[in-house]
């Protein structure tokens, strides 16, 4: 018999077979129900007909589909989430629903983890938990030095500010949360007077690998992993290049965007045609095994929110070259990689050049780096460790223990997500 009370998490897409946040809300409901009963609301797939989560015993699934699907809009429903507003209102229904039906010890609004969603739990007396939040970072005024243009939803986010002080729903959304979650430091500069409440607990990487690369091989083989836009930093990294000392070093980038072709002339023009190799958008496997081969990772992002591609990159045991700021200023310590400053496009690629032939000239600074910062991700970053977090946080929020499944029952649980997993 299930226990109760339960927690009931309201996340908006779901589902194991997708990718980001869908994929990411899986993982975070899976895990969380090894250790405790949870009752799900959310809209399920985009895609699929089933979310993952379908048969887990610790789990009470409630699908609350949104009448209009716009999915044939695909950038634009996965950026804005237009069906959010149908999915608040029948999700809101729904959990009235069940708190008179059910004993609830907590609800947490998981997903969307932009700061712009209000949660259709606000307002409703009960106790909840929202996030983990990320993102709304301003663009840097580096980007104005930029060749080419982001997509035009990237201009959305600029609404954000405005909303998080006048929008009413979202005001109440985190005024009523008792905790808010947030992935790093930095976004606490959006919400500086609920800073009392606001607990760190960072994001992981959903398909880190368990073995290391050694990071002290020759020639220097390194790493990009991102969609090819100007926020990702990929023309300072070319330029970055073309002023590298050293010549005993490959490059392999992974991604698409619309300024992939402006940056391969750019390779090209730069005179680095035959050491940058453009791989495109590969399986998740092949981006997995090429940190198993890596030196570097080199990753001049300049507005990321987390950085998942950096925590795989850390797992491996890869030294990471970053722009300090947003998720890889947390992520990202001294002693486990180098992070240049953000300022003027001509000294960002000076601080990066400079940067990649620090690693180049010492094999045995990369396996130091390398070795540090895998063990950062395992201290801090494993899904493990994560989930333990926001366990004790839902302890402290209740100011009691919430019955947590025995080690038999754990281990039952963990084997059924396993199975499931195995078979796709």
């Amino acid at each position: 018999m299930a226990r109760l009370p339960k927690v009931l998490i309201c996340a908006y897409i779901v589902d194991r077979d997708d990718v980001s946040e869908a994929q990411m809300a899986y993982e975070w409901i899976s895990r969380l129900s090894q250790h405790i009963d949870l009752i799900v609301v959310t809209a399920g797939s985009r895609m699929h007909e089933t979310c993952g989560l379908e048969g887990n015993s610790r789990i009470q699934l409630e699908i609350v589909k949104p009448r209009v699907s716009f999915q044939r809009w695909d950038a634009f429903d996965r950026f804005a989430h237009p069906g959010y507003v149908d999915f608040f209102l029948a999700a809101r229904k729904r959990i009235r629903s069940l708190m008179m039906r059910q004993s609830i010890a907590l609800a947490h609004h998981l997903t969307p983890q932009a700061l712009r969603y209000p949660s259709p739990l606000a307002g409703l007396g009960i106790a909840f938990v929202a996030g983990p939040y990320h993102g709304g970072l301003q663009p840097p005024p580096v980007m104005k030095e930029l060749q080419g243009q982001e997509g035009a939803f990237y201009y959305l986010r600029k609404l954000d500010t405005l909303r998080m002080r006048y929008d009413p729903l979202l005001r109440a959304h985190f005024r009523e949360a008792k905790r808010i979650v947030i992935s790093a430091p930095y976004v606490l500069q959006h919400l500086p007077q609920y800073a009392d409440k606001c607990s760190v607990i960072p994001g992981t990487a959903m398909n880190a690998v368990e073995q290391q690369t050694d990071a002290s091989r020759t020639p220097m083989r390194m790493m990009f992993v991102g969609k090819l836009e100007p926020s990702k930093g990929v023309e300072l990294l070319v330029n970055a290049l073309a002023r590298v000392k050293r010549s005993d070093w490959t490059l392999d980038i992974f991604g698409e965007g619309s300024q992939g072709a402006l940056y391969r002339e750019l390779s090209e023009r730069t005179g680095l045609g035959q050491k940058i190799y453009w791989h495109g958008f590969v399986p998740n496997a092949t981006v997995l095994d090429a940190y198993l081969h890596a030196q570097a990772f080199v990753f001049p992002s300049l507005k990321e929110p987390t950085g998942g591609a950096l925590l795989e990159a850390m797992a491996s045991g890869v030294p990471v070259v970053c722009v300090d700021s947003g998720g890889p200023a947390f992520a990202i310590t001294d002693s486990c990689g180098v992070k240049i400053a953000l300022s003027t496009k001509e000294q960002m690629v000076d601080d990066l050049a400079r940067a990649i032939d620090r690693l180049l000239d010492s094999p045995k600074l990369r396996q130091q780096l390398g070795n540090q910062a895998r063990q950062r991700f395992l201290n801090e970053f494993t899904w493990e460790r994560v989930v333990d977090k926001m366990l004790r946080l839902y302890d402290a929020t209740l100011g009691t223990p919430l019955t947590r499944l025995g080690p038999s029952e754990a281990a039952d649980t963990a084997a059924r997500r396993e199975g499931v997993g195995a078979e796709h």
